[in-house]
């Protein structure tokens, strides 16, 4: 019996994945922070706050169905019933890193 082995189940790309991962994860509120000052949102106004953070994380959903769409090699777009979920998840997302 033949055994495939796939890429995501080697050890060292799991390490490597998950230190990724990881510096993407920590180095968050430094670039939102450097984002704040380069494009000088006012961290006292709220609403700046929450249209920053709305813009990158509308720009993230962007670049994530543009790479699903390179990958699948057609137009990936979600369905409607995963919207849902997704909204919500969006907008506690957003408020959690305003209050940073």
């Amino acid at each position: 019996m033949k055994t495939e082995h796939h890429t995501l189940t080697k050890t060292w790309v799991v390490a490597a994945l998950a230190s990724l991962c990881c510096i993407l994860w920590g180095s968050a509120i430094p670039m939102i922070k450097t984002g704040y000052r380069l494009l000088q949102v006012d961290t006292t106004n709220t609403a700046s706050q929450i249209v920053f953070a709305g813009i990158r994380f509308a720009l993230a959903g962007l670049f994530v169905l543009i790479f699903a769409s390179i990958r699948e090699k057609k137009v990936t777009l979600p369905d409607g019933k995963i919207l849902k979920y997704a909204v919500p998840v969006c907008l506690a997302e957003t408020v959690n890193m305003v209050s940073y």
